[in-house]
């Protein structure tokens, strides 16, 4: 039983983590420079999202940190086996999300004033845990 809610839990966050990829995926894939002022609406709209995401994750992260301990203990080797690999696969989901992250943060904007703008917003991406933009 331990171990379904702890594939369950995982598969919730691996959901979640390829949802918030395949949206920065989308962006830069449309984008590759901040063009104008209805790209840096769209950046924002996506920071946005992210950003509340994270808490998202985060819920299933704390979860999944107490279940990786619980199936171990419930079910031995098999049990460190699963949690093995399954944290293994999102350490890896995470880096590669994160490269995609770095990107967005660094695209090229037309002028100094989206430059600034988009600088902010993603300066904010990275360092502060809501939005303020």
């Amino acid at each position: 039983m331990w171990l379904l809610i702890f594939v369950v839990v995982n598969f919730c966050s691996i959901f979640a983590g390829l949802i918030a990829g395949k949206q920065i995926k989308g962006f830069l894939k449309r984008h590759k420079s901040i063009a104008d002022e209805y790209v840096l609406e769209e950046f924002e709209s996506l920071v946005r999202r992210q950003m509340y995401m994270v808490y998202f994750l985060l819920f299933f992260l704390v979860i999944g940190l107490f279940l990786n301990v619980v199936v171990v203990i419930h079910h031995g080797l098999v049990g460190f086996a699963v949690a093995l690999i399954v944290n293994a696969y999102s350490f890896l989901q995470s880096q590669y999300f994160r490269r995609l992250e770095k990107k967005a943060r660094s695209l090229n904007a037309a002028n100094e004033l989206l430059a600034r703008k988009y600088y902010l917003v993603s300066n904010t991406w990275a360092n502060k845990p809501l939005p303020d933009f």
